[in-house]
């Protein structure tokens, strides 16, 4: 298999393609960026919004949101910095940029992502951008 899109240099079989696929859950909350950040890339938008919190997913039109992604093509994942998320912790940051074009024009998407635990499994809550 091919090195995984999310930047660890793992193959993806062993990095983000079992939690995209459901066979596993993401230990951290940097293991589900990574993975969320994976599904982009592979179209697999269906696990990015599963993997938003309840209160985000209650409001929004998920056939909407999935066909909102449909033209992206995702090229590089950078994590920036990390604070807590691990596998006791509640509560998890990542900064990162995330390097995508549209119509072949590039552009670069910075952001502050919030992760919290819900029924003991990570959920992606916000950004601050």
């Amino acid at each position: 298999m091919k090195q995984c899109p999310c930047g660890s240099f793992l193959r993806e079989e062993s990095c983000c393609l079992p939690i995209v696929e459901r066979e596993i859950f993401a230990p951290t909350s940097l293991a589900l960026m990574r993975s969320r950040y994976s599904a982009y890339v592979w179209g697999k938008a269906e696990y990015v919004f599963d993997t938003y919190a309840s209160e985000w997913k209650e409001m929004q039109d998920r056939q909407m949101w999935l066909d909102s992604y449909k033209d992206i093509d995702w090229e590089g994942l950078e994590i920036v910095t990390v604070f807590q998320g691990g596998q006791k912790d509640e509560y998890g940051e990542v900064e990162f940029f995330a390097h995508y074009r549209i119509d072949e024009q590039a552009f670069s998407l910075h952001e502050h992502s919030f992760f919290k635990k819900e029924e003991g499994l990570w959920v992606y809550v916000g950004a601050k951008e």
